[in-house]
């Protein structure tokens, strides 16, 4: 039976359409997200006039390089906030993984314990918690333990917000490796931590390597805690250094979009460099489900 050639024509039309619309979207979604970086790096080379001048100059203005030179005198030192960052953020990261694989594990194998139900539903809350609702038990316990305005007090409390993280994505993983291929290998003579080292994390490595990738970016991020528990240049990170660009009388717009841009360096390399980490986990976790 031949189609008619007037119904093939309203099926082509109405799949170019629907590809036309879908690029439509697309390059909204593009430009919604895109044009702020863009806005970043444009008023990052700005003179201070020319960032605040309206209506704004998207050209025809002196490119200011040494902004990026700036930021590192002294006066700003946004070099210290970047090194407060990184450790701060690989530091909670990589105790928050040493953490988070064992109890994940425990909670994933024995939750039908109620010792270990409970810390489930421990876990849940310190997700689902505001962080603000933290923030002042938590500041009367560092200012008790000294750990007010030092690099420890940060990983410490990265640790914190984003361990119970790891571990909900970590126990999803877990959950879908059958007991058999433990059970299997402990009669062949492996104990229950080397199934665990030796066949268990191998095969959810991809979850592995996305939650580390997930958590470190959450950990760069984090504003409001840091902002609380610190208050001097010696343990703040990248957000509240930029912040601290706001105390001057007239703020320097364009120094505070040049630090923004170098505080986006490192979150680039990483997705860069383990990006497809971060794809094969979150697409095994999407089969899995």
């Amino acid at each position: 039976m031949q189609i008619p050639i007037a119904f093939k024509a309203t099926k082509t039309t109405y799949r170019h359409i629907r590809k036309g619309f879908t690029y439509l979207i697309l390059f909204f979604v593009i430009i919604w997200t895109g044009f702020p970086v863009f806005w970043a790096i444009l008023t990052s080379l700005k003179s201070w006039g020319d960032a605040v001048r309206l209506p704004p100059l998207f050209w025809g203005f002196e490119v200011q390089w040494s902004n990026y030179v700036r930021i590192f005198n002294p006066q700003f030192a946004f070099g210290s906030y970047l090194v407060n960052g990184l450790i701060g953020a690989t530091g909670a990261t990589c105790i928050a993984l040493i953490l988070a694989i064992p109890h994940a594990y425990v909670i994933s194998r024995f939750q039908h314990k109620k010792l270990i139900l409970a810390s489930l539903w421990a876990v849940l809350g310190a997700r689902l918690a505001p962080p603000v609702t933290l923030a002042v038990p938590m500041y009367i316990i560092y200012m008790r333990l000294h750990l007010l305005n030092t690099k420890l007090g940060v990983v410490l409390i990265l640790t914190f917000l984003y361990e119970p993280f790891m571990v909900w994505i970590l126990k999803g993983f877990f959950d879908t490796i059958p007991t058999e291929i433990e059970e299997c290998a402990r009669i062949d003579g492996c104990t229950r931590l080397q199934s665990v080292r030796k066949i268990v994390l191998p095969l959810i490595a991809p979850a592995v390597g996305a939650s580390i990738i997930v958590s470190w970016l959450m950990a760069w991020n984090e504003f409001i805690m840091v902002f609380l528990l610190t208050s001097t240049k010696k343990a703040a990170t990248v957000p509240v250094g930029i912040l601290n660009f706001t105390l001057d009388r007239n703020i320097p717009y364009n120094l505070m979009m040049a630090a923004g841009v170098v505080g986006m360096v490192p979150t680039v390399l990483l997705i860069l460099f383990f990006v497809r980490y971060l794809i094969r986990g979150l697409a095994e976790g999407a089969m899995k489900q």
